[in-house]
């Protein structure tokens, strides 16, 4: 019978895949992007299609703040004191249960403070 091997991540490479994800994110940002279009005015209000772009969005799916995808009570999105709901992406899983921090992640979103018909 072969002998079964697990592989469980330690604080210390914890820290070290944080340290290395934090640091693409700052090299991301000093990358140098060039674009070329056609259009000649853009007003806002317009959407537009990025087209040969390398990124594509990630699929998420808006949870409350217990973790449920359905809503409960008066609010149909659960917003905290920060302006951040609460989302799971498709590459997260409920390994661990619903009601954990890694089973989904909280984003800012400030369309609901920006006003009416704003954002």
């Amino acid at each position: 019978m072969p002998a079964v091997t697990t592989t469980t991540l330690s604080w210390d490479s914890k820290a070290e895949r944080a340290a290395t994800l934090a640091q693409q994110a700052i090299e991301a940002r000093h990358k140098r992007w060039q674009g070329r279009a056609r259009v000649r005015t853009f007003t806002a209000g317009q959407w537009f299609q990025l087209a040969g772009s390398d990124l594509q969005a990630l699929d998420a799916t808006v949870v409350g703040p217990d973790g449920l995808t359905q809503a409960s009570g008066a609010e149909e999105i659960h917003m905290d004191r920060l302006g951040r709901i609460r989302i799971r992406f498709d590459f997260q899983t409920l390994t661990q249960g619903p009601h954990t921090s890694s089973a989904s992640s909280w984003v800012r979103v400030l369309q609901r403070w920006a006003g009416a018909a704003m954002g």
